[in-house]
């Protein structure tokens, strides 16, 4: 539950959700944000995390916010 309270407290830009989550030990540097559309799953380059937020990344299905890494 505390990973969960960590990132929603930092809803910002991926780089940035990036930094707070590495600082907790929660994901590293091999691990990438990835964005589903269309039944797709996808990867966002690591560059380019400054040009997205967090909210444009997570799914929301049925109730359940999901936040895909690959």
């Amino acid at each position: 539950m505390e990973q969960r309270a960590t990132v929603s407290k930092a809803n910002g830009r991926l780089s940035d959700i990036r930094k707070v989550l590495e600082s907790s030990n929660v994901i590293n540097d091999m691990l990438l944000f990835s964005k589903k559309e269309n039944d797709e799953i996808g990867e966002m380059k690591r560059e380019d995390e400054e040009k997205f937020f967090l909210k444009e990344t997570i799914t929301n299905e049925n109730g359940q916010d999901t936040l895909y890494l690959k």
